[in-house]
């Protein structure tokens, strides 16, 4: 069964791995494999990683480390076939181990109430406490003694009420570390994803000024520790959110609860009837991820990217069309400016993507581009119609917005219909008669 294979288009396998081979060096007597370190090398080792497609369902943090490993392990001399055959074994012996238990330990930037209790999000149990039970203390401490100088900033004082972070954890599994702690942050930044759309979808602008800070209301703390059940670290590394510069205000998420958890059942509603809830769970936990970022530029061009994908918008399609479906959500007249509105942040985008252009007024652009995510998001969530794929909703926002042009459609379609049916009738004699010998 093939679990990985070379990428046909861009990447040139033979020239690549013969970089490879030509680093190569065993130890003498055979034994240890090492590669002579050079640009070359490097550049090479990197294009591997990104030249190799995985077919199975591996983390991409896993798939680079089988990549390398398999590197290191394959058969001389190395070739593109002995080498993606090393991958495809490292990768049928990855799927092969069986699961194991662990929790991983964060913190969001809310502050604790005794609603904030108990969630269960893609069958992960997640708990919410002012502080973490006695036998996750020690190893979380230790994981914030050795990741804490990895921080641009510090962490999270309790003791000062702005700063007071709810403690979580996560009852999480995977075949490695890497998969289960990835499986843990990707469910709670999908519910992330769902409380902070539910938050931010009434803050339409900022004019306040000073600091830059994440339009998010909710954020994820800044270190993520993995352990096994009994408490004691699971890893000797630990994940990190790398754009962290300092503790934001945390939030008083009590005062909006009950009309959080409102909306939060009318979204998980949606998401269970959807035919493609696995795109929508991976556009609201990018929604979220994109307005986590200080650096608004950042958070704008991610944004940019999901209108794309909400609107079906494929890579060889034009930006124009992404513009057209977005803006067929609104009636007339309302319509028509809003054309002119995306068509502006479609040009700043362009601008910022091929030029390197970045303006002063990136905020204001950003929280303009938001709203029509935020509307696309809550089209395919809340919509009464079931579309069966992301494709299929998309045409249906390229249809005309103007009604008579429906009905023109509609009238067209239905005497196409018509015509194909009387045709199939007169095929059907023609069947008959010749069933019957012509007689």
């Amino acid at each position: 069964m093939t679990y990985a294979r070379w990428k046909r288009e861009g990447y040139d396998p033979k020239l690549l791995v013969s970089k490879l081979e030509d680093a190569r060096k065993e130890a003498p007597g055979g034994g240890v494999i090492s590669f002579a370190g050079s640009p070359s090398f490097e550049d090479a080792a990197l294009a591997v990683e990104s030249g190799v497609e995985f077919v199975a369902d591996i983390p991409e943090s896993d798939q680079r480390s089988i990549v390398s490993a398999a590197m290191f392990t394959a058969p001389a001399p190395l070739t593109p076939s002995s080498l993606i055959s090393e991958i495809n074994k490292r990768a049928r012996d990855f799927l092969r181990e069986s699961e194991r238990a662990y929790v991983l330990v964060s913190s969001i930037s809310a502050r604790y109430f005794p609603q904030l209790n108990r969630s269960e999000v893609s069958g992960h149990r997640i708990y919410f406490r002012r502080s973490l039970p006695r036998h996750l203390r020690v190893g979380r401490g230790q994981a914030e003694d050795r990741t804490g100088r990895y921080l641009l900033g510090s962490l999270p004082n309790s003791a000062h009420p702005s700063e007071r972070y709810t403690a979580v954890w996560i009852h999480t599994w995977g075949r490695s570390n890497w998969e289960a702690a990835d499986r843990a942050i990707d469910t709670l930044d999908l519910l992330r994803g769902i409380w902070n759309l539910i938050m931010n979808h009434r803050l339409w602008s900022r004019t306040t000024g000073g600091a830059r800070r994440p339009v998010n209301q909710i954020l994820l703390g800044p270190i993520h520790s993995l352990h096994h059940l009994d408490g004691s670290l699971a890893s000797e590394v630990d994940w990190y959110e790398s754009d962290y510069i300092n503790p934001v205000q945390s939030r008083q998420l009590s005062k909006r609860w009950t009309e959080v958890k409102r909306a939060e059942g009318t979204l998980r509603l949606g998401l269970k009837r959807s035919a493609y809830a696995v795109q929508l769970e991976d556009a609201l936990r990018r929604y979220t991820r994109a307005l986590d970022s200080f650096d608004w530029d950042t958070s704008f061009l991610r944004l940019w990217g999901l209108l794309e994908t909400l609107t079906g918008t494929a890579p060889h399609e034009s930006h124009q069309l992404t513009v057209k479906r977005a803006a067929f959500l609104y009636a007339d007249p309302e319509r028509k400016l809003h054309i002119q509105v995306l068509n502006h942040l479609r040009h700043y985008r362009n601008r910022s993507v091929h030029g390197g252009e970045n303006t002063a007024t990136i905020e204001a652009y950003m929280y303009q581009l938001k709203r029509y995510v935020e509307l696309l998001l809550l089209f395919h969530l809340t919509s009464s119609y079931r579309f069966e794929s992301i494709a299929r909703a998309a045409e249906f926002l390229d249809l005309p917005p103007d009604p008579a042009e429906l009905r023109r459609m509609i009238e067209e379609r239905r005497k196409e219909s018509e015509e194909a049916w009387a045709a199939a009738e007169l095929a059907s004699l023609g069947e008959q008669f010749r069933s019957d010998d012509g007689t």
